[in-house]
This record gives structure tokens, C-alpha cells and sequence, in this order.
């Protein structure tokens, strides 16, 4: 009998032990507190809520509005900076030139998915990227002293980009124009080239000049579109062209990239760089088009979202997954992936594009992919697991319920070596179609009793489920609420530090979004409805702290089309008389809560 109680002594000891190594050790209170994540106004005007504000932004300063990059010469002033700054940073970084040796060059990196059929993975060098670049520039610059002599040549060159930037071809292209753009708009002193992200070539005549598609295969369904255009660059090989397009207007991406060239990317801030730095970037569709602004000042607000103890560095891998025939991940790749990448490269680090499975690196650091995409995919994982799995994932879930952060449950093998910090998951708001559309009368007429009309097919995010998440990877997860096409960079984001799980009777009727970010400001209004019984009633109360979403700041597109402006004119109008330079978001209507954050209805 004595025996036996020692081994069961002994096996209790070792439990104990292996409880305090494996799972306590890897866990940590965070140094956090949820009650204040926003700063909020001391007044309102009648008829709406107070102010919120990002906490790295009082009131006492201004939003995020750039880099505030230092004039040369001038000590006391500063500037916003534009694409060319920031990528000038990154290849400053790759090539080192604080060091007198030329020939040392940084270690970084993006990766791609191979082009089309052959699989496997493409590393290509910050250097050979640079090199490339700088090919397309030549390749423009080239183009537009070949039509200098046309009688339109005070026109601007519409360039039409189709080709996904997650892969090489369409990377390359859209970085070569961006340069192109500020570098040949100096040189002639005007704005000589415009960029136009689209997510298939047009089906009508868009004004187009030269146009960059993704395969030959996409050539030989455009029949009689290929008229529209002066060029047609397919990213693809000459060899692998099976109709053999003798065309004088079609091009393979090897004309541009097989020329030799040694260049580096040089940018040397322009005497009057306000022409730069209040540049147009590029648009989407005909929807939105970007500044410099917008961009700028969306990476700032992305390095200033990281705690102090987690802060960008060299270090870093971004790993981007898109799911290829998901509509919103593809609108997302061309727009929604600059401020994260840039700030990546800015910082010396590194970048990983997946699109064709689902693959975690384990070099990755962070993680960005889209709800709708991979929040059931990820969720699956847990029926794969066995027991002493399940038991730690429990574990763990259990740990963040309190505040406490574990990777003790993480699904990662442990001889991988996977360094996985931080999950970002992108969702949209319930409609954001509608916020592109500017048109509010079809949307509150269809306003039943205070429920609010949302997409039934849309997928939503629980904070269970967020917390099932973080303690299958052992790291933290970020949800950022993004606009659709509209703001470069979310709207919201939830708290590095933010583990909590609601009541499922909350979540029944609310979206968690988290709180504003730095480069915006928001408030709610009250408006009417159309409902003949209750047209004059207020629909939702600003003395509860609901209503519709008005943002102001620095990383709001603006609309393409003359329609488009001129209905986002007439609802600012409506919801902002004073013309404080609010944009209403139609068809976001939520409730502040007590912690500051934005919860939708």
C-alpha cells in the first residue's frame, strides 16, 4: 500500500511539474487594462455622440497625417513623404548604406507563389526586386518619349493593371509604376501617368492606353477589346504564348524585364515636394482613388498600432493568404496589403504571399488573412486534435478567458521552430457596398423597427471564436474592420492585448469592430427614418451612444466617377452641414460601448 501511494505521489509531482513548464511558463498576464482603449470628446452637438479618438492620438494633437520625414536643410520643418520615401527607406536598409562596404546587402525578402502551372514557391531579393522596378520605370519612361510627338501628348497614360499584386509579375508592376508615376511626373512637371487597379480587364472601352493582364489565355478572350488599348503587356513568358499574338500591340512581361540593367532605385526629395507628397497614388476600378496622403499616413497608423514591447523590427515576416476565387480577398490584395508591407520592408523585414493553399510558414511572424475566407477553416482544427491536444487547447482557451496569454494549446508543431506572434483578420463591415455607393434612401427605407437590413451569407467573427483562435496558435489576434473599397487601411482594430469573450446574447445582436485608428476620427448620429408611421422619429439615440458612422481623417479614398462624388457631396451635405469634412458611412450604424470601442449592429 505504501508503494502504491508513492507512485501516485510521483505521478502527481511530475503532472505538476510538466503543468508549470510546459503551460504556466508560456503564460503571461498582459500589462493591459480594456476599461479605456479611446479617447472621447467632452462635448457633442445635438443629435450625435461624442468624438472618439485612436489613444496614440488626443485630442491635443493631430491625427496621423504621414511619415513626418525632416526637410532636408530645413531642422524644424516636416513633410508627409510618399511612396518614394518609403520604398527609398527599405532598399536604404537591404543595401545598408550606413556601412562603407558596398558590397553588404540585407537578408530580407518576398516570396511568391510560382506564376502559373509549375507550383512551388518563387524568393526573389529586395535587390533583384529593386532591379525589376526599375526595368518597368525604364520601360515607361521609354514609352512616353515614344509618344511625345503624338498631338495628345499633354494626356495623361492610363495604365490598367489586372494582374494579382500577391504574385511576382503583378508586384513588380505595380511598385515600377508607383515609382514611375512620381519620378516622370517630375521630370515633365504635370501629372503625365495615372495607375488603375482593376480585378479583370473591362468590358467596355475605359480609356485604357496600356494594360497588363495576367496570362495568355486572358488575351484570347478579349477578342475585340484588345482595340482599346495602345499596349497590351501580358505577365507571362513569350513561351508560353500557344496562339503565338503577332500583334504589334501585345507584348510579353520578358520585353521589359530581360533588358539589362544595373540601376537602383534613387529618390532624391524634390525642391517643391508638396507635388509629391499631395500626389494621386492610384485608383481602384472606377470607385476610389488614393493619394500619397492616404498611404503614408496608413503605415503610420499601422507601426504605431504595436505595443511597446512588440514593436516592428527586422525580425518580422508578414505572411499575406488570399483565397484566390473569394471576390473581397482579391479587392483586398490590391488595395488593403500596402501599409502592412511597406511598413514590413520599412523596418527590414520580410514578406510571405500565399494564395493557392493554406500553408503557415514558420518563419512567419504575422499572420494576415481574411474571416470569410479562413475563419472556418481555421475553427476545423479543432476536431483534428486528440486528446492531449484537446486538453491543452482547453487549457489555454481557459487562460485567455482571464486575460492571461498562453501558447500552451498551440496546434504548431514545437520542432518547427514557428515563430508566429500575431493573427490579423481582416472582415467588412455588414455593408460596405453601400458605403461606396453614397446612397443612403434605399437603406433607411429598408430600416423595420430598428433592426438594422445586414447580408444573411456574410460571415461573422465571435470573440469565442477569436479566442479558440489565439489558443490553436498560441499567439495574439488582431480583428481589423475594414470599409470595402473606400479607406486604405481599416476603420477599426481590436486591442493587441484584447482576449475578452462576450455573452452570446450580445454578440446575437452586435459585431465587436474594436476602436478607431489613429489616422481617423469618428462619431454617431442620430437620422430619420422613411417608415410612414415613425417619419418623424429618430431612428437609434445618441443619448444611448448609437447611430450612423461618420470618419474623418487621412486614409479616406476618394470617389472616382462624377456620380459617385457628386452623391458623396450631396450625403455630407445631409449629415454634415457645417462641411466639417465628415464622410458618412451608409449603412454602418452601431453603439459605442463603455470600453470606447465601436460594436455594430
Amino acid at each position: 500500500m505504501g508503494l502504491t501511494k508513492i507512485v501516485v505521489f510521483l505521478i502527481i509531482t511530475a503532472i505538476t511539474f510538466w503543468l508549470f513548464s510546459y503551460i504556466l511558463i508560456d503564460s503571461k498576464k498582459e500589462p493591459t487594462s480594456l476599461d479605456l482603449q479611446a479617447w472621447v470628446g467632452d462635448t457633442r452637438k445635438e443629435g450625435e455622440t461624442a468624438l472618439y479618438r485612436n489613444l496614440s492620438t488626443p485630442f491635443s494633437t493631430s491625427l496621423l497625417n504621414g511619415l513626418n520625414l525632416r526637410v532636408k536643410d530645413k531642422p524644424y520643418q516636416y513633410r508627409r513623404g510618399n511612396f518614394a520615401d518609403v520604398w527609398q527607406c527599405c532598399m536604404d536598409l537591404y543595401y545598408d548604406t550606413d556601412t562603407k562596404d558596398i558590397n553588404k546587402k540585407g537578408e530580407n525578402y518576398i516570396t511568391f507563389e510560382q506564376q502559373h502551372q509549375h507550383g512551388g514557391q518563387l524568393k526573389k531579393s529586395l535587390e533583384t526586386i529593386d532591379l525589376d522596378t526599375m526595368n518597368v520605370f525604364k520601360f515607361f519612361q521609354s514609352y512616353f518619349e515614344g509618344i511625345k510627338g503624338d498631338s495628345n501628348n499633354q494626356k495623361k497614360l492610363v495604365i490598367g493593371i489586372t494582374i494579382p499584386v500577391y504574385k511576382y509579375y503583378g508586384f513588380i508592376v505595380a511598385v515600377g509604376s508607383f515609382i514611375s508615376s512620381l519620378l516622370l511626373n517630375m521630370e515633365e512637371k504635370r501629372n503625365i501617368l495615372e495607375i488603375r487597379f482593376l480585378s479583370s480587364p473591362p468590358r467596355k472601352d475605359e480609356n485604357i492606353d496600356v494594360i497588363f493582364v495576367d496570362t495568355w489565355s486572358n488575351v484570347g478572350k478579349m477578342k475585340q477589346s484588345l482595340e482599346w488599348y495602345k499596349l497590351l503587356v501580358v505577365g507571362d513568358s513569350c513561351a508560353n504564348d500557344p496562339e503565338s499574338f503577332s500583334d504589334k500591340n501585345i507584348i510579353s512581361i520578358d520585353d521589359i524585364l530581360q533588358t539589362q540593367n544595373s540601376t537602383r532605385f534613387k529618390y532624391v526629395q524634390p525642391q517643391n515636394y508638396k507635388l509629391h507628397d499631395d500626389d494621386v497614388l492610384f485608383k481602384y476600378e472606377n470607385n476610389t482613388v488614393f493619394t500619397q496622403m492616404n498611404l503614408v499616413s496608413a503605415i503610420s497608423s499601422y507601426v504605431v498600432s504595436f505595443p511597446q514591447d512588440h514593436q516592428l523590427s527586422s525580425k518580422d515576416v508578414v505572411q499575406f493568404i488570399f483565397d484566390e476565387d473569394n471576390g473581397n480577398d482579391l479587392k483586398h490584395s490590391f488595395i488593403q496589403i500596402w501599409p502592412k508591407l511597406l511598413a514590413v520592408l520599412m523596418h527590414g523585414g520580410s514578406v510571405i504571399f500565399t494564395s493557392t493553399r493554406f500553408k503557415i510558414e514558420p518563419q512567419t511572424t504575422l499572420l494576415v488573412l481574411g474571416v470569410e475566407s479562413y475563419k472556418t477553416k481555421l475553427l476545423s482544427l479543432i476536431d483534428k486534435m486528440n486528446i492531449i491536444q484537446s486538453l491543452r487547447f482547453m487549457w489555454a482557451s481557459n487562460f485567455f478567458s482571464e486575460g492571461v496569454f498562453s501558447k500552451s494549446g498551440s496546434m504548431l508543431p514545437k520542432n518547427g521552430n514557428f515563430q508566429l506572434r500575431c493573427i490579423y483578420m481582416a472582415i467588412n463591415v455588414h455593408n460596405s457596398d453601400k458605403c461606396n455607393d453614397f446612397d443612403d434612401t434605399d437603406f433607411i427605407s429598408s430600416i423595420k423597427d430598428g433592426k438594422v437590413p445586414v447580408d444573411k451569407n456574410q460571415i461573422h467573427i465571435t470573440s469565442l471564436d477569436m479566442t479558440r483562435i489565439r489558443a490553436l496558435f498560441g499567439s495574439r489576434l488582431v480583428l481589423e474592420t475594414f470599409v470595402g473599397t473606400l479607406i486604405l487601411g481599416p476603420v477599426f482594430q481590436s486591442n493587441y492585448y484584447d482576449y475578452r469573450i462576450f455573452p452570446p446574447g450580445v454578440e446575437d445582436k452586435l459585431q465587436f469592430c474594436g476602436v478607431i485608428t489613429s489616422s481617423l476620427e469618428a462619431k454617431l448620429i442620430e437620422f430619420e427614418g422613411n417608415d410612414d408611421d415613425k417619419s418623424s422619429e429618430k431612428l437609434f439615440k445618441a443619448e444611448k451612444r448609437q447611430g450612423l458612422l461618420l470618419v474623418r481623417g487621412y486614409t479616406i479614398g476618394k470617389p472616382c466617377s462624377e456620380v459617385l462624388l457628386q452623391r458623396a457631396l450631396k450625403l455630407s451635405e445631409k449629415f454634415d452641414p457645417s462641411r466639417d469634412a465628415w464622410m458618412p458611412l451608409v449603412g454602418v450604424v452601431g453603439v459605442w460601448g463603455k470600453d470606447q470601442c465601436f460594436y455594430e449592429f
